[in-house]
């Protein structure tokens, strides 16, 4: 079977899709593969978005479970540079692994076991960079504790869906 190969290009053409999709007559019945302009095509809906997810997060839990975790910002030390920041959490990295700022993956090691079902985003202001954060194992409380927010970074936590 040949891999699915998607090209998102934005909200409009997604709602142009749709549009092109369905039936001139019934307004109201959902769109499909066979019709219109679109036959033989396929059409991004919730479906396909929930297989490319999935697909995500089965990539990620790859990635975790043929790399090394190194924990090199054990629970209760301080961060190298700014010493008033302790980490609550085990912070390390993804060994032979490469992220935006050319170390490993970062990854928060909580307590739960083995289970990747959050990754955190970042925007670090003063460092002028993004990224992602792995969170392994994390309660809800290791959660929270991992999840910086402050002057100088911001964070979203984008949560696996576990229906």
């Amino acid at each position: 079977m040949e891999p699915l190969c998607f090209t998102l290009q934005g909200a409009q053409a997604n709602e142009e899709i749709y549009r092109r999709s369905r039936p001139p007559d019934d307004s109201n019945a959902p769109p499909t593969a066979g019709s219109g302009d679109n036959k033989g095509k396929l059409i991004l809906d919730a479906t396909v978005r929930d297989i490319s997810e999935n697909a995500f997060w089965q990539a990620l839990d790859k990635l975790v479970a043929e790399s090394k975790i190194v924990i090199d910002r054990p629970k209760g030390s301080h961060h190298p540079k700014y010493s008033n920041c302790v980490y609550l959490v085990d912070y390390g990295y993804l060994e032979e692994t490469a992220s935006m700022d050319g170390g490993g993956i970062d990854v928060w090691k909580g307590t739960d076991g083995d289970y990747i079902d959050v990754i955190i985003c970042t925007v670090d202001l003063l460092k002028r960079d993004s990224g992602i954060k792995v969170l392994i194992g994390c309660t809800e409380e290791e959660k929270q504790l991992a999840l910086p927010d402050n002057e100088c970074m911001k964070s979203i936590l984008i949560r696996r869906d576990t229906k």
